[in-house]
């Protein structure tokens, strides 16, 4: 028998060319079409990055506009900043109260006018302290300046101008050129452009916060992660913490009954949080971790749950 021959004549390769009916290839257009779509949507989103506008007082004009140009680099936002007056900027704010069609993003302005405590919370709801500047002849202030950021109640770009103010209080961000500037700074949220908030609450409370979270969430763009337990082990929980080495691990934000409060634990919180409030026949108080590292955050959620909890139980 020989070995190592290869007939090609008998074992020649086989091709067929492939039949295309008209379905296939009208399936085959529309899936290329819709790819080429999915592609463009990417495209245009990346080409058109968030665009935010704002009313700022011309006083601070020279840190919050460094904090803009460092803003803009980070995150690919886009903002304008229109800066005004004393008596501009309040003018055009409680303009703005009468005329929804003229609406900023975001407003940076003192609280040292009376003019200033007549806006409305309905229109602005949030009250951020930046930061303060003490009376002096060179800044020719009377009295204790306090720069306040907020934004409008109705606000289609919340997330994004909330984000930029958290950038303003930020440690290492914001607050080192308000620092500059010889402005006195605030404890503000360390910065992260996907900012994670830890809150532990009762059972008992679940269904408020929960419905506060996803407020909090929609606003403000922060993830927020709730944990709900009975309140003693609750209490539990942050007593083993404190005692632990780890209280970088505590809750941001927690929720206790005042009398299951033991001193070792408030001395690891900050009691200035909110009075007691009493749900469903109990009484609980909010409290903010001295680590956590969204203090401003935690708070506002705080007050998202208080108003909850008031229009519960009225």
């Amino acid at each position: 028998m020989k070995r190592g021959v290869f007939y090609t004549e008998k074992n020649h390769m086989i091709f067929r060319t492939p039949k295309y009916t008209g379905v296939t290839l009208s399936l085959l257009s529309i899936f290329v079409l819709v790819c080429m779509l999915a592609v463009w949507e990417k495209m245009s989103h990346h080409d058109s990055p968030p665009s935010i506008t704002g009313l700022v007082w011309s006083e601070c004009r020279t840190p919050v506009e460094q904090a803009r140009i460092e803003f803009e680099k980070t995150t690919n936002t886009r903002i304008k900043l229109n800066y005004l007056s004393t008596s501009e900027l309040i003018e055009q704010l409680l303009h703005r109260q009468k005329e929804v069609m003229h609406s900023p993003s975001l407003a940076i302005f003192p609280l040292f006018t009376d003019e200033a405590g007549k806006l409305s919370e309905k229109d602005w709801k949030e009250r951020i302290p930046i930061a303060h500047r003490a009376p002096s002849e060179k800044n020719r202030a009377k009295k204790e300046i306090s720069l306040i950021g907020s934004v409008p109640t109705d606000s289609n770009a919340s997330q994004p101008a909330l984000e930029f103010i958290r950038f303003l209080t930020a440690p290492s961000r914001g607050q080192f050129f308000f620092a500059q500037d010889e402005w006195i700074g605030v404890r503000g949220d360390k910065w992260s452009l996907s900012p994670k908030l830890e809150i532990l609450a009762p059972k008992a409370m679940q269904p408020v916060v929960t419905q506060a979270i996803t407020q909090f969430e929609s606003r403000e763009g922060i993830k927020v992660d709730g944990q709900f337990l009975d309140p003693n082990q609750l209490t539990r929980v942050l007593l083993l913490t404190s005692k632990s080495k780890g209280k970088e691990y505590l809750p941001d934000l927690a929720w206790i009954t005042p009398g299951l409060l033991s001193s070792q634990i408030q001395e690891l919180v900050l009691t200035d949080v909110t009075t007691p409030y009493s749900f469903e026949n109990k009484e609980y108080q909010g409290y903010v971790s001295k680590w956590s590292q969204l203090p401003q955050s935690s708070r506002r959620l705080n007050d998202y749950i208080r108003k909850i909890l008031i229009h519960e139980g009225s």
